[in-house]
Protein backbone atom coordinates (compact mmCIF):
# COMPACT_ATOMS: atom_id res chain seq x y z
CA UNK A 1 0.00 0.00 0.00
CA UNK A 2 2.68 2.53 1.01
CA UNK A 3 5.63 3.17 -1.27
CA UNK A 4 8.77 5.22 -0.86
CA UNK A 5 8.49 8.72 -2.24
CA UNK A 6 10.02 9.33 -5.69
CA UNK A 7 10.00 12.13 -8.24
CA UNK A 8 7.08 10.36 -9.89
CA UNK A 9 4.92 11.32 -6.89
CA UNK A 10 5.19 15.06 -7.61
CA UNK A 11 2.04 15.06 -9.76
CA UNK A 12 0.18 13.10 -7.09
CA UNK A 13 1.07 15.71 -4.46
CA UNK A 14 0.10 18.52 -6.84
CA UNK A 15 -3.26 16.92 -7.58
CA UNK A 16 -4.19 16.64 -3.91
CA UNK A 17 -2.61 19.86 -2.62
CA UNK A 18 -4.10 22.13 -5.30
CA UNK A 19 -7.63 21.33 -4.11
CA UNK A 20 -6.84 21.85 -0.41
CA UNK A 21 -5.82 25.02 1.38
CA UNK A 22 -2.97 23.57 3.41
CA UNK A 23 -0.25 25.97 4.52
CA UNK A 24 2.00 23.41 6.15
CA UNK A 25 5.52 23.02 4.81
CA UNK A 26 5.85 19.46 6.14
CA UNK A 27 3.48 18.09 3.51
CA UNK A 28 4.94 19.85 0.49
CA UNK A 29 6.38 17.50 -2.12
CA UNK A 30 9.71 19.33 -2.00
CA UNK A 31 10.12 18.90 1.76
CA UNK A 32 9.08 15.26 1.71
CA UNK A 33 11.33 14.46 -1.23
CA UNK A 34 14.35 16.25 0.22
CA UNK A 35 14.01 14.74 3.69
CA UNK A 36 13.72 11.16 2.41
CA UNK A 37 17.45 10.65 2.91
CA UNK A 38 17.22 11.41 6.64
CA UNK A 39 14.12 9.31 7.31
CA UNK A 40 11.85 6.90 5.50
CA UNK A 41 9.02 8.79 3.83
CA UNK A 42 6.29 6.77 2.18
CA UNK A 43 3.04 7.74 0.49
CA UNK A 44 -0.25 6.06 -0.32
CA UNK A 45 -3.70 6.97 -1.54
CA UNK A 46 -6.33 5.73 0.90
CA UNK A 47 -10.04 6.54 0.53
CA UNK A 48 -9.11 9.12 -2.10
CA UNK A 49 -6.74 10.90 0.29
CA UNK A 50 -3.00 11.36 0.04
CA UNK A 51 -1.38 9.87 3.14
CA UNK A 52 2.23 10.62 4.08
CA UNK A 53 3.94 8.26 6.51
CA UNK A 54 7.29 9.10 8.08
CA UNK A 55 9.55 6.74 10.01
CA UNK A 56 12.77 7.70 11.76
CA UNK A 57 15.39 5.03 12.33
CA UNK A 58 14.42 2.79 15.28
CA UNK A 59 11.13 4.69 15.73
CA UNK A 60 7.50 3.89 15.07
CA UNK A 61 5.95 5.60 12.05
CA UNK A 62 3.82 8.72 12.25
CA UNK A 63 1.53 10.30 9.71
CA UNK A 64 0.53 13.71 8.51
CA UNK A 65 -3.19 14.40 8.39
CA UNK A 66 -4.75 12.88 5.24
CA UNK A 67 -4.99 15.30 2.33
CA UNK A 68 -8.30 15.00 0.52
CA UNK A 69 -12.04 15.31 0.90
CA UNK A 70 -12.53 11.99 2.71
CA UNK A 71 -10.15 12.58 5.62
CA UNK A 72 -12.63 11.18 8.16
CA UNK A 73 -12.95 7.86 6.28
CA UNK A 74 -9.22 7.78 5.71
CA UNK A 75 -8.45 8.22 9.42
CA UNK A 76 -10.87 5.36 10.21
CA UNK A 77 -8.98 3.19 7.72
CA UNK A 78 -5.61 4.20 9.21
CA UNK A 79 -6.85 3.30 12.68
CA UNK A 80 -7.50 -0.23 11.40
CA UNK A 81 -4.00 -0.44 9.93
CA UNK A 82 -2.05 1.21 12.74
CA UNK A 83 -2.76 0.31 16.37
CA UNK A 84 -0.98 3.36 17.80
CA UNK A 85 -1.79 5.88 15.09
CA UNK A 86 0.14 9.13 15.57
CA UNK A 87 -0.18 12.35 13.62
CA UNK A 88 2.40 15.14 13.56
CA UNK A 89 2.20 18.79 12.53
CA UNK A 90 -1.56 19.21 12.68
CA UNK A 91 -3.20 22.50 11.87
CA UNK A 92 -5.73 23.74 14.43
CA UNK A 93 -8.55 22.72 12.09
CA UNK A 94 -7.14 19.21 11.72
CA UNK A 95 -6.70 18.88 15.48
CA UNK A 96 -10.29 20.00 16.05
CA UNK A 97 -11.52 17.56 13.41
CA UNK A 98 -9.80 14.66 15.19
CA UNK A 99 -11.06 15.81 18.61
CA UNK A 100 -14.65 16.12 17.37
CA UNK A 101 -14.83 12.97 15.24
CA UNK A 102 -12.64 10.60 17.26
CA UNK A 103 -13.49 11.48 20.85
CA UNK A 104 -10.99 10.04 23.31
CA UNK A 105 -8.92 8.30 20.61
CA UNK A 106 -6.08 10.81 20.32
CA UNK A 107 -4.01 12.78 22.82
CA UNK A 108 -2.58 16.10 21.68
CA UNK A 109 0.78 17.60 22.59
CA UNK A 110 2.02 20.93 21.29
CA UNK A 111 5.63 20.85 20.05
CA UNK A 112 6.88 24.37 19.32
CA UNK A 113 9.93 23.01 17.47
CA UNK A 114 7.64 21.49 14.84
CA UNK A 115 5.69 24.70 14.19
CA UNK A 116 5.85 26.53 10.91
CA UNK A 117 6.41 30.23 11.16
CA UNK A 118 5.64 33.07 8.79
CA UNK A 119 7.52 36.35 8.51
CA UNK A 120 6.51 39.60 6.89
CA UNK A 121 8.75 40.36 3.89
CA UNK A 122 8.84 44.07 4.76
CA UNK A 123 9.80 43.34 8.37
CA UNK A 124 12.56 40.94 7.31
CA UNK A 125 14.01 43.51 4.91
CA UNK A 126 14.09 46.20 7.60
CA UNK A 127 14.92 44.00 10.64
CA UNK A 128 13.70 46.78 12.96
CA UNK A 129 12.78 46.41 16.61
CA UNK A 130 13.47 43.97 19.44
CA UNK A 131 11.71 41.15 17.63
CA UNK A 132 14.44 41.03 14.98
CA UNK A 133 17.42 41.99 17.15
CA UNK A 134 18.98 38.49 17.11
CA UNK A 135 18.47 38.12 13.37
CA UNK A 136 20.07 41.50 12.73
CA UNK A 137 23.06 40.51 14.90
CA UNK A 138 23.43 37.24 12.96
CA UNK A 139 23.31 39.15 9.67
CA UNK A 140 25.88 41.71 10.84
CA UNK A 141 28.16 38.93 12.09
CA UNK A 142 27.88 37.17 8.72
CA UNK A 143 28.64 40.38 6.81
CA UNK A 144 31.69 40.99 9.02
CA UNK A 145 33.01 37.43 8.69
CA UNK A 146 32.24 37.04 4.99
CA UNK A 147 32.59 40.54 3.57
CA UNK A 148 33.41 39.21 0.09
CA UNK A 149 30.56 36.72 -0.22
CA UNK A 150 28.82 36.32 -3.56
CA UNK A 151 25.30 35.19 -4.30
CA UNK A 152 25.06 33.09 -7.44
CA UNK A 153 22.88 30.44 -9.00
CA UNK A 154 23.99 26.84 -8.69
CA UNK A 155 25.42 25.77 -12.02
CA UNK A 156 27.63 23.03 -13.46
CA UNK A 157 30.59 25.38 -12.91
CA UNK A 158 30.09 25.71 -9.14
CA UNK A 159 28.32 22.43 -8.40
CA UNK A 160 31.41 20.81 -6.87
CA UNK A 161 32.00 23.80 -4.57
CA UNK A 162 28.35 23.77 -3.47
CA UNK A 163 28.49 20.04 -2.67
CA UNK A 164 31.71 20.50 -0.69
CA UNK A 165 30.22 23.38 1.30
CA UNK A 166 27.06 21.37 1.95
CA UNK A 167 29.08 18.37 3.13
CA UNK A 168 31.23 20.57 5.40
CA UNK A 169 28.13 22.18 6.91
CA UNK A 170 26.53 18.77 7.45
CA UNK A 171 29.58 17.39 9.24
CA UNK A 172 29.88 20.49 11.45
CA UNK A 173 26.23 20.59 12.42
CA UNK A 174 25.43 16.89 12.52
CA UNK A 175 22.89 15.90 15.15
CA UNK A 176 20.32 13.17 15.39
CA UNK A 177 17.34 14.77 13.68
CA UNK A 178 14.22 13.16 15.03
CA UNK A 179 11.89 15.89 13.89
Amino acid sequence: MFEEITLEHKDLFSRFLQTQKIVLSDVSFTNCFLWQHARLIQVAVIRDCLVIQTTYKNQKPFYFYPIGKNAFECVKELLKLEKNLRFHSLTLEQKDDLKDNFVGVFDFTYNRDRSDYVYSIEELIALKGKKYHKKKNHLNQFLTNYANFVYEKISPQNKKEVLEASQAWFLESQTDDIG
